[in-house]
């Protein structure tokens, strides 16, 4: 038969015999009142300190200015970089001997450069000439008091054909007029025959003052150094000239000393 009492009197009647507690009861649902209540974290809601603030402002501004000086570096080496390529006289004189034997319109298009009839430092044209064309350095040197350009470019045109073409490099004579200052006498012949421009340039520790290349593919290059004599601890200079043929194997090697005595007297008696 069915329990027809109350669920009140049937909670009660377990309640005296010891099946349930009601402190028990009360504790559940004090346990699901504070589950239901979020709790709240006082770091979460904090607000940053004002030394925080400051610190993070100047890690801001150091990134931003190291930013700046990175950026004002790349500038100033494209710059330079484009520069250096624009004033490279060895590097223009190579490109217009690959168009020798062809028109000088050709040859300036195909190297990318305009030459002039004549150059800007007067001094020089009386020895260039004839002149075919002329290109030559914006910067200025001076070499015993004469005013110079960095390197000059000399075409030798006939018939409106380049047939060679001659590089000057002045920076060569810029701390001394009589060359590269070295401490002995260079033997030429130290380079073996069928080396390369490289090898041979290694070789004696020299760049070139002129480079010439001529119409058959050959090449012919000219160095000048000077030295103390350790004996008469006088000044004593020679120019090397060596050439290569057209596969780039050194053919011949010579120098000569320079008279520097009469370049400082001149004829006149003593």
């Amino acid at each position: 038969m069915a329990d027809q009492r109350t669920f009140e009197e049937r909670e009660m009647d377990a309640f005296f015999h010891g099946e349930i507690s009601l402190d028990a009861d009360r504790h559940d649902h004090k346990d699901n009142a504070d589950a239901a209540v979020p709790v709240k974290h006082g770091l979460k809601n904090r607000k940053p300190s004002g030394k925080r603030n400051r610190r993070a402002i100047a890690a801001r501004r150091v990134l931003a200015a190291l930013c700046g000086v990175v950026a004002i570096g790349l500038v100033i080496g494209i710059t330079v970089y484009i520069s250096s390529r624009r004033n490279n006289g060895a590097k223009h004189a190579e490109k217009l001997s690959l168009s020798l034997g062809a028109s000088v319109m050709d040859a300036q298009q195909n190297a990318k450069i305009n030459l002039v009839s004549e150059s800007k430092y007067s001094i020089l044209n009386p020895m260039l000439q004839p002149i075919g064309g002329v290109l030559e350095s914006k910067k200025t040197i001076e070499v015993q008091g004469i005013h110079l350009p960095q390197w000059l470019i000399l075409c030798d045109v006939t018939e409106g054909l380049l047939t060679e073409v001659t590089y000057f490099n002045y920076t060569v004579l810029k701390e001394q007029s009589y060359g590269t200052e070295r401490k002995s006498y260079l033997e030429p012949s130290a380079a073996a025959l069928g080396s390369t421009v490289e090898q041979t340039e290694s070789l004696l520790g020299l760049s070139p003052y002129a480079v010439s290349y001529h119409g058959d593919r050959t090449e012919t290059r000219e160095y000048r150094y000077c030295y103390e004599d350790a004996e008469t601890e006088n000044l004593t200079a020679y120019i090397i000239t060596a050439k290569w043929n057209a596969e780039g194997g050194l053919t011949e090697i010579s120098d000569v000393r320079v008279d520097i005595l009469s370049g400082i007297l001149g004829n006149s008696a003593l």
